[in-house]
């Protein structure tokens, strides 16, 4: 029911038994990330610019699965290939072995075994990855974490909870620009 919804951009009803049991932070409402928001009207010029830079590959390095599944359903319902990894090692391995670099990576701050910045930091010095634009989605809301991540050539800077809309409006218009 809920990928039904999903698909249709409808709200799941909730029953006033589960109402009290879900927090409002629960990760499994959906509702909270904008994944059940309605998208706004498109213009026919809009419509030719998105589709132009559909079926771009993403790669999501995000520790959180949740956080991961919620980014691949969003993006791959308006149109992307999603790859996603929850351990930053394996995905520095995956960008440094793979002969197709993503078109864009999003990834967070917070995570075990090597951090966001730390990881943008390599994908910017390496001469293979420099040109992949970079979103990064965190937690993190304070001005010094964007200046941060903005000095060591983040693009985009979005904090969680995050409107899936915003999401996918972020990436068409940074995918358009590096075209």
């Amino acid at each position: 029911m809920l990928k039904n919804a999903i698909e249709q951009e409808t709200v799941v009803p909730i029953s006033k038994k589960n109402k009290n049991m879900r927090s409002r932070r629960d990760p499994s409402n959906l509702r909270q990330y904008g994944a059940l928001e309605r998208s706004p009207k498109k213009s026919n010029s809009d419509r030719a610019r998105i589709n132009s830079s559909k079926k771009a590959k993403v790669l999501c390095i995000d520790d959180s699965q949740t956080i991961q599944t919620i980014v691949q359903k969003s993006l791959e319902m308006a149109g992307y290939n999603v790859i996603g990894h929850t351990d930053p090692l394996k995905s520095v391995m995956f960008l440094l072995e793979n002969n197709q670099n993503p078109d864009i990576i999003i990834m967070d701050i917070k995570m075990p075994n090597v951090e966001g910045y730390k990881l943008l930091q390599l994908i910017k010095r390496s001469t293979k990855l420099t040109n992949i634009p970079v979103i990064m989605l965190t937690s993190q809301n304070r001005h010094l974490d964007k200046m941060r991540a903005q000095s060591l050539g983040a693009v985009a800077y979005m904090t969680k909870p995050f409107s899936c809309n915003n999401l996918i409006r972020t990436v068409d218009r940074i995918l358009n620009c590096y075209k």
